[in-house]
């Protein structure tokens, strides 16, 4: 735990309806962290305390489970940022009990580039855009384990992800010895896939009737995320994990696909769906949760972000 970077932003305060919430904006999850290497923390005011800021240095003492969200955006989108979850944290706060919540986070990582030309006027020579596979889920692991360190929930999170962010929620709980840092986080007991992306080769190959006019832009942003081979494409594909019940100890996986996302086919949803229901373990639970809109509506709305979570949290029972 580098404490220097967790003090390096302050606390604020937020308001929402009756209730408020401690904030930070974008600490940096690890040393010489780069313009993306962040997260947007949110605690729960105890309603037995003044609201005043804790010191830089301090995490308030809070109980219940954690929710941390990862972002989507195709692994290279820079206006999808951390800052997408505050409207599901804002319904959360006003419309919801949190009592039984103790913290949420949204991670910010490493973006690929948006185009393989140099001269193209989305080309960026940031450091925080030239990532390449594995550094997107290395970067979101290195941010759990701060995390972890830092307010000491071990496995009592929930990790939400949409679309692309899905992917990597998902490959949190996938054993690869490849992707640095993954043995030092503790996996969720429970994880929530919005509008996922989970199996990169039928995505590409098989988009379906409605989505046949994206296939160009699927492959072109799995190539600039994960290279050209593809044995790589379906090795990082969720849907590659043949026993999940060996992979991961965990609760529940929720999966919300809706069916007028035009950007994301249900079919990854539904075959997601399938492989986990047939190669789970006997304590996992499988569901799946409705969601209506297009593929952004989901966090930009929040509202019914804020009652997915709501609804897991009960399920769960924490």
């Amino acid at each position: 735990m580098d404490q220097q970077t967790w003090a390096s932003v302050p606390w604020s305060i937020e308001s929402h309806g009756s209730t408020a919430v401690f904030h930070k904006h974008e600490v940096p999850y690890t040393a010489n962290a780069n313009a993306l290497q962040n997260m947007d923390i949110w605690i729960p005011v105890p309603s037995t305390t003044a609201q005043e800021r804790p010191s830089p240095e301090s995490m308030p003492e809070t109980s219940g489970v954690w929710v941390i969200y990862v972002h989507g955006g195709a692994w290279r989108d820079p206006l999808v940022t951390s800052s997408s979850f505050s409207s599901t944290v804002s319904h959360l706060a006003t419309s919801h009990p949190l009592t039984k919540i103790a913290g949420f986070a949204s991670i910010n990582y490493s973006l690929s580039p948006r185009t393989h030309n140099p001269k193209d006027p989305d080309y960026t020579d940031d450091p925080s855009r030239q990532a390449k596979h594995p550094d997107h889920i290395t970067d979101v692991l290195t941010a759990l384990a701060y995390l972890q360190a830092k307010a000491k929930f071990s496995d009592n999170y929930i990790l939400l992800g949409h679309s692309c962010g899905a992917t990597l929620a998902l490959q949190v709980i996938m054993s690869r010895s490849e992707w640095n840092a993954s043995s030092k986080v503790a996996k969720p007991i429970a994880v929530v896939g919005l509008n996922g992306l989970y199996d990169m080769p039928t995505l590409i190959r098989e988009p379906g009737e409605k989505h046949a006019h994206l296939q160009g832009v699927y492959e072109t942003f799995t190539r600039l995320a994960f290279g050209d081979d593809e044995r790589v494409w379906e090795e990082i594909s969720p849907i590659s994990v043949g026993d999940w019940e060996g992979e991961w100890k965990g609760k529940l996986v929720v999966l919300v696909q809706s069916k007028e996302d035009s950007l994301v086919p249900y079919r990854q949803l539904v075959d997601m769906k399938d492989k986990l229901e047939k190669s789970r373990g006997k304590g996992l639970v499988v569901s799946e949760m409705e969601a209506g809109g297009d593929h952004n509506d989901l966090w930009k709305e929040g509202e019914r972000l804020a009652e997915i979570v709501t609804e897991v949290v009960v399920k769960l029972g924490c």
